[in-house]
């Protein structure tokens, strides 16, 4: 690890987190840049195209979290005498030990994971990183990779056939990660075979919002936090939190719904508290932003700014449409 925290990080570079059962996370450079987030003529709230610029590299998983991933976390709780986690109904796996993605995951499992990876494996993590959920502009920046099609493979369903799994090609359920061509910067799955919780609250109006500069509270501002300790709640560890009234980004779309789901700039949604068939995670690891200042502003250093103090809660800096 001393290697990847001295070093300028490039695409292709990868480390791992290995977990107690012997499966590890990988996870895949993701280097600064600027992109054209959204669409036009197709949903209104993916209108209008706009620039996003990506002021600090980070990591993210070359996959969904899968079930042996998972199955790690919850097999180390109960090791505690956790035997029903707060936010983990046990039993809904099959294939404990499979690289199938872990699914019927809520956003509140999915960020619990992110806290125990931070308090027991934060030693593996580059030097002055925490890991998280994904924003969506980090998530589209991510899946594009340098490219402005419906698919980092190009238009159309023969075009997502090439990188993943939807209703016409899935045999009726989510198939095991990596079996699909990967993208320019090395992460397989990113359209369909499962959505992927976000970090954002949803607004069908976030884009022209945006456009006319409207500002709302960062996302990223979640991992500006305490490492988490057993038995501590949200509240305890002064993390903001969606209410059970909000609703919370998940896109990339899965394996049984139709192509348009599945494309770099579509937009859904759902409650925080909600876990369904084909709803799980995708981890990114990312500077950890600095304590706030006296002025209740975070003290941001050129060189160390977990990314930019834009105020986004879409995790990129606008720079204009």
């Amino acid at each position: 690890m001393d290697n990847l925290n001295n070093s300028k990080y490039k695409v292709g570079d990868t480390f791992d987190i290995s977990l107690p059962g012997g499966q590890k996370i990988r996870f895949c450079w993701i280097p600064p840049g600027s992109f054209r987030m959204g669409s036009r003529g197709y949903r209104f709230d993916e209108e209008p195209v706009h620039d996003v610029k990506i002021t600090r590299g980070f990591w993210m998983a070359e996959t969904p979290v899968t079930q042996a991933q998972w199955m790690n976390y919850v097999t180390d709780q109960e090791k505690q005498g956790i035997t029903r986690y707060e936010f983990w109904n046990q039993g809904k796996f099959s294939f404990e030990n499979s690289d199938y993605p872990a699914t019927d995951i809520n956003y509140w499992e999915a960020w619990m994971l992110c806290y125990w990876l931070n308090e027991y494996f934060l030693e593996q993590l580059p030097s002055g990183f925490i890991t998280g959920l994904q924003t969506e502009a980090e998530w589209e920046y991510s899946c594009r990779a340098g490219t402005e099609t419906e698919f980092y493979t190009g238009d159309g369903k023969v075009a997502l056939e090439k990188a993943g799994w939807f209703r016409d090609n899935s045999d009726n359920q989510h198939q095991s990660v990596k079996q699909k061509e990967k993208n320019a910067f090395g992460l397989y799955d990113m359209h369909g075979n499962i959505f992927e919780w976000f970090a954002d609250i949803w607004d069908a109006e976030a884009y022209k919002k945006w456009e006319i500069g409207y500002e709302n509270s960062s996302s990223r501002e979640l991992l500006n936090m305490a490492i988490c300790r057993d038995g501590e709640s949200f509240e305890q560890m002064g993390i903001w939190r969606p209410n059970l009234s909000d609703d919370c980004l998940i896109l990339g779309g899965s394996w049984d719904v139709e192509a348009v789901w599945c494309c770099s700039a579509f937009r859904s949604w759902a409650k925080p508290d909600y876990s369904f068939y084909d709803h799980g995670c995708r981890l990114v690891c990312v500077r950890r932003l600095p304590e706030v200042g006296e002025n209740g502003a975070p003290d941001l250093d050129a060189e160390e700014a977990g990314g930019t103090p834009s105020g986004n809660n879409l995790g990129g800096e606008r720079v204009g449409v």
